[in-house]
């Protein structure tokens, strides 16, 4: 299954500005980033609400809500019930889809899981309000999961293989065994 055409910029301008620190205007200030780095379990859960989303959205609309929702939620208000509420909207188990290695990505990011590990030991800290540099992996990712494959099993990792390596590039300076193609690095957001 392929990325429907609005999802690869959908998944880029969350990274960036989940990042960045501004995902929504009562999120701009309050440093929710500090937290989230620290606190990979929250990172994992904005990210499963927004997985979620993705999945569910209707072509051309928003589908960060859920995590933004999340993020006011734990941060703002303090409302920890409703954000354990839209948790549980999203559910642990994924099912088999795209959207499901698109998680499983985010989650070798957050918990550097990758079969080629980030060495950087705290390049989520690094990340902290730097939204350009949390994108180029997944923008990667993005990319090679839409190209042509055999099938979705190779497609998804290959993409994940391609994703461990940009993301090694970006944060340790690695230079991969297989050169990127220019496709391979477009990202829709800079």
């Amino acid at each position: 299954m392929r990325l429907p055409d609005d999802d690869p910029l959908d998944i880029q301008c969350f990274v960036y500005y989940l990042f960045r620190g501004s995902l929504h205007s009562k999120l701009i200030g309050v440093d929710y980033v500090f937290r989230l780095v620290r606190e990979p379990q929250l990172l994992e859960n904005a990210f499963r609400l927004f997985t979620e989303a993705l999945r569910q959205h209707a072509p051309g609309g928003r589908a960060d809500n859920r995590a933004t929702e999340y993020l006011v939620a734990y941060f703002v208000t303090q409302d920890l019930e409703q954000a354990q509420t839209l948790l549980a909207t999203a559910p642990v188990d994924q099912p088999d889809d795209v959207y499901a290695h698109f998680f499983q990505l985010a989650c070798h990011f957050i918990h550097n899981t990758f079969a080629d590990p980030i060495q950087s030991p705290h390049y989520l800290f690094d990340l902290d309000g730097c939204g350009t540099d949390a994108v180029p992996a997944f923008a990667v990712w993005t990319n090679v999961v839409n190209a042509l494959a055999p099938d979705d099993a190779t497609a998804y990792a290959r993409a994940l293989r391609r994703a461990n390596d940009r993301a090694r590039v970006q944060l340790d300076g690695y230079r991969p065994q297989e050169p990127f193609s220019e496709w391979e690095w477009e990202q829709e957001i800079y």
